[in-house]
């Protein structure tokens, strides 16, 4: 954030042109937060604001709102009912009277504006007011951020989170082991976080009448043409992944002989 240098001695010659801008570096730093925090919603509830309904008034509780780049800080008020009418947010700005100051051009004007935001119920509400309705309240008047938030990482571990394994198809005589304690049957998975996918377990044949083992979904398969090396026992052999049609296949292995380990992983794109 941009910053108003005060170190140098000599007399800082201060305007009100400096003022602006340290005004304008808190609020380019506020608006990165609330970007951050609030993500795709605009404008929020950070805390508190609860509202009950009693009768002919609502109360509101104290809290906080996320507004056009701003924090507004909610006291505690109430407000009638008004049947039929749209109930939104909207800022009240009065001024301080300590903040009546005389200019040197002997000019009086008020400097302290007290920013506050409060509920109120109107049939047609500014076009920037924001609707009751659509922001987050917790009935238990903790953080709506919390749940903006929540939101949030929930989608992210989603992403992040591979999906469930998922037992192949075996062709052409291949089989799994007949020993799944110890070696585990072939499975891929979808790793949407990064954008990669596994095959994992183990397979053997005694006849095999192809190299095909298995095809891999659309979806699931590589950008390109894939070959790795595997073993079966002390033995090399290769897995080979056409992008093309899916076709899982092995080469070099050894009919009749110990299982192929596979564990291998690579990239969709």
């Amino acid at each position: 954030m941009d910053k108003l240098f005060t170190t140098n001695t000599g007399g800082f010659p201060l305007k009100s042109d400096d003022l602006r801008f340290m005004d304008a570096s808190y609020r380019d730093a506020f608006k990165a937060l609330l970007k951050g925090l609030l993500g795709s919603y605009a404008n929020g509830v950070i805390i508190g604001c609860r509202v009950e309904d009693d009768g002919p008034v609502v109360y509101v509780h104290e809290g906080y709102i996320a507004y056009q780049d701003e924090i507004w800080y909610v006291p505690d008020h109430t407000v009638t009912i008004v049947s039929g009418q749209t109930m939104y947010f909207y800022p009240e700005l009065t001024w301080d009277a300590a903040g009546s100051k005389i200019f040197q051009s002997t000019d009086v004007y008020d400097t302290y504006q007290v920013r506050r935001m409060k509920l109120n119920f109107s049939a047609s509400p500014p076009g920037d007011a924001m609707l009751y309705d659509n922001i987050l309240f917790d009935s238990d008047d903790e953080s709506s951020l919390s749940h903006v938030i929540m939101h949030n990482l929930q989608t992210w571990f989603l992403l992040k989170m591979p999906a469930a394994w998922i037992a192949v198809t075996l062709l052409n005589s291949w089989s799994n082991s007949s020993n799944v304690t110890d070696y585990p049957a072939l499975k891929f998975r979808k790793d949407i976080g990064d954008n990669h996918v596994e095959i994992r377990g183990w397979v053997k044949t005694d006849e095999a009448t192809s190299d095909h083992v298995f095809t891999l979904p659309v979806g699931s398969r590589p950008g390109w043409m894939v070959d790795m090396p595997i073993h079966q026992g002390t033995t090399q052999c290769r897995l080979m992944i056409n992008s093309t049609d899916g076709h899982v296949t092995l080469v070099g292995y050894s009919a009749g002989a110990a299982e192929i380990c596979i564990n291998v992983r690579f990239p969709l794109t």
